[in-house]
């Protein structure tokens, strides 16, 4: 297993990566501006762990993941940080 491939601990079903994110957005309502999800957007885009709108290492959907300004890359080290 390669150092970023999911382990099976962290792969998600849509309703946990749903209740996940809605977790998040409890804990930390504020969203972050455009600038920043548009930014975060471009950085999981170029990922190579960022399939059908959805990241492979957390099994979060990153349209709803990436706009909680508390919210965080799960790479290692982080892509996005802000």
């Amino acid at each position: 297993m390669s150092e970023q491939e999911p382990n099976e601990c962290c792969r998600k079903s849509f309703f946990e990566s749903v209740a996940d994110t809605a977790r998040q957005a409890i804990e930390d309502p504020r969203p972050v501006t455009k600038s920043v999800f548009e930014k975060r957007m471009s950085i999981c885009n170029g990922c190579e762990y960022h399939k059908d709108g959805k990241c492979e290492i957390c099994g979060c959907y990153t349209k709803l993941k990436l706009r909680l300004s508390g919210a965080r890359c799960p790479h290692d080290p982080p892509k996005w940080t802000e």
